[in-house]
């Protein structure tokens, strides 16, 4: 009977450790990146989110305030030949005015609940930002509302969103500015 060399007996365990090592490594490094990667995609997934929030009520704000009315017959809503009227201190949290249908818009920030909100005609508010993200700040600034300053309205507002990501470091904040100036050249009548 033939009997094998003893350089055939099989691996040391110097040599299974060591194994054992390296692909302990291998495993965890591939582990780290797929981890990154998918807190990556859930970051760009809030920042989608934010961003589409954003630029919805950009426009839909922008749009509605293009095309306010001045009040020439001095109804309840704003006085007398003015086209915006702004409320809370300093720089606005909310601005009033007549839509281009005549009904009194009131579109302002519920700082309790996080969102903006908006009222037609003293009618129940509703939340124009889903409660899928948080408006940090808010503010309304008018330029040329008086009639004898012989400029065009125009109103800037600025917006802060925040995604309401899980853990603290995927919370994405988006902020923005717009300037909208009405559509209607302000005359005086």
């Amino acid at each position: 009977m033939k009997r094998f060399p003893s350089s055939q007996a099989g691996l040391t365990l110097v040599e299974m450790l060591v194994a054992l090592v390296v692909f302990s490594l291998l495993v965890g490094s591939i582990g780290g990146i797929l981890f990154s990667a998918m807190r990556a995609e859930r970051s760009t997934a809030t920042l989608q989110n934010v961003v589409g929030e954003a630029s919805f009520i950009t426009e839909y704000m922008s749009r509605a305030l293009r095309m306010a009315q001045k009040n020439t017959d001095g109804s309840a809503c704003l006085g007398a030949n003015e086209n915006y009227e702004l409320t809370g201190v300093g720089m606005g949290t909310g601005i009033r005015f007549l839509d281009k249908d005549g009904r009194c818009r009131y579109i302002s920030w519920n700082e309790g609940a996080g969102r903006i909100q908006e009222e037609v005609d003293g009618g129940a508010a509703s939340f124009l930002t889903s409660d899928n993200l948080s408006v940090e700040s808010f503010g309304v600034k008018l330029l040329g509302e008086s009639q004898e300053d012989y400029l065009q309205p125009r109103v800037t507002f600025t917006l802060t969103l925040r995604g309401q990501g899980s853990p603290e470091e995927e919370r994405v904040e988006v902020s923005l500015q717009t300037s909208v100036s009405q559509r209607n050249i302000d005359v005086r009548k």
